[in-house]
């Protein structure tokens, strides 16, 4: 399930969603409408926030894991159209999800390994409905 099925459950639960990507604003702004999403992207090209929260790179084979391989088949196989890096892209840059509480504690984080691995998105809801108790 993606997050896009469950904003809904995320905004009840009193939350908003902020994605932070290392891309130029350009891209950023590209992936956004490109994707329709309502929630906002920020551009964070220096990688400030990525560093604040010790988020750093995969090694070449986590990169091209067979299971980071495999999702990218997975996708094509769904109809997804995967999009070709632009120059100067980082694939090793690892990511991850975080909710935080209204006093800007992280009560949820899920640090990727590979760039396919994403917690279940069941996971975030529930620490955003939980938090919210």
């Amino acid at each position: 399930m993606e997050i896009e099925d469950r904003i809904s459950a995320i905004g009840s639960g009193g939350a908003r969603i902020l994605v932070i990507s290392f891309d130029t604003l350009d891209q950023v702004r590209d992936y956004r409408s490109r994707l329709n999403l309502g929630f906002p992207i920020a551009a964070d090209v220096e990688r400030t926030a990525y560093r604040a929260y010790g988020l750093i790179g995969a090694s070449f084979l986590k990169t091209w894991h067979p299971k980071t391989l495999w999702r990218y088949v997975q996708l094509l196989r769904a109809g997804r159209n995967l999009q070709i890096p632009k120059k100067g892209s980082d694939l090793s840059q690892l990511g991850a999800d975080f909710v935080v509480d209204t006093d800007g504690i992280i009560v949820y984080a899920h640090y990727s390994e590979r760039p396919d691995d994403r917690p279940d998105v069941t996971e975030i809801v529930h620490a955003v409905v939980t938090q919210n108790r």
